[in-house]
């Protein structure tokens, strides 16, 4: 729970954090680690970070409870398409937090163990429905 408190306060030092709860969904958890084999086959490699999320309009029981975890269906269009994006920064996830129901003000988003595989710097193009083609991994 340290890990998550000094990430969030690294970018939202003023904030309260009411509640820390760690998600286990084993279905999900399988799924994750066979997404890595796949990353690792195809990359020659694969990163993780730990990375916020921020949900919006889908209630988090939503993704964490279910069998699909972050769901392009839930998406909406971003800068770079539509696509499930996640942020180094706490304060930017909050941003796109999901507000509880109590209507204390309160906000809820994850920060999730990502695999990251190869990344790409790329101009903003709301049209991209996939990434865009990689050259082969270099082994």
């Amino acid at each position: 729970y340290k890990m998550v408190i000094a990430r969030f306060k690294e970018t939202l030092p003023n904030n309260e954090i009411l509640k820390i709860e760690r998600v286990q969904n084993p279905w999900l958890w399988k799924n994750f680690i066979l997404k890595k084999i796949t990353i690792i086959d195809k990359n020659g490699k694969d990163e993780e970070k730990h990375l916020f999320h921020g949900t919006s309009n889908t209630p988090p029981t939503t993704i964490f409870q279910g069998q699909d975890g972050f769901d392009m269906r839930f998406s909406s269009s971003g800068l770079w398409g539509i696509g499930i994006y996640f942020a180094t920064n706490a304060s930017y996830s909050h941003g796109y937090s999901y507000p509880t129901s109590d209507g204390s003000g309160a906000r809820q988003f994850f920060l999730a163990r990502v695999s990251v595989g190869i990344d790409a710097l790329l101009p903003s193009n709301r049209a991209l429905r996939m990434p865009p083609v990689m050259p082969p991994a270099v082994v």
